[in-house]
């Protein structure tokens, strides 16, 4: 999924190591978490029931080493850790708040409904209106 408990970690000020593959990257800079190099394996279990149109059923495996590395990297500066913490917080909040996720799900509807007419105006038709 989306990792959203990296998200919620972020939210709250902690500083995050996540792998450098996946959804992460779309809102953990570099600069801002603990990125460990990690390579796809397929996920052991059978996959859930998800139909023909889903892919292979994989994960992301840190590296062991990497990992560990970067664990005592936040345990040995944290003056750091909390300014990435704090600014990580900042960014999340600026950018995946409630509001702002919504405003980007309804664009994207709008866009699917609306085909090449305005996202705004299509938002605005699926927004309700008050009586």
């Amino acid at each position: 999924g989306f990792a959203m408990p990296v998200a919620e970690a972020m939210a709250c000020g902690k500083p995050v190591i996540v792998t450098d593959a996946g959804p992460v990257r779309e809102f953990v800079p570099a600069e801002l978490g603990y990125w460990v190099e990690a390579h796809r394996v397929p996920v052991p279990e059978p996959p859930p029931p998800l139909g023909e149109l889903a892919g292979e059923f994989t994960w992301f495996e840190p590296e062991v080493d990497r990992l560990a590395a970067r664990m005592r990297e936040v345990y040995e500066d944290r003056t750091e850790a909390a300014r990435r913490g704090a600014e990580g917080a900042e960014r999340i909040h600026e950018s995946l708040s409630w509001d702002r996720v919504c405003l980007a799900y309804l664009d994207r509807i709008a866009m699917l409904l609306y085909g090449g007419a305005s996202a705004k105006a299509g938002i605005e038709l699926a927004l309700p209106r008050e009586v």
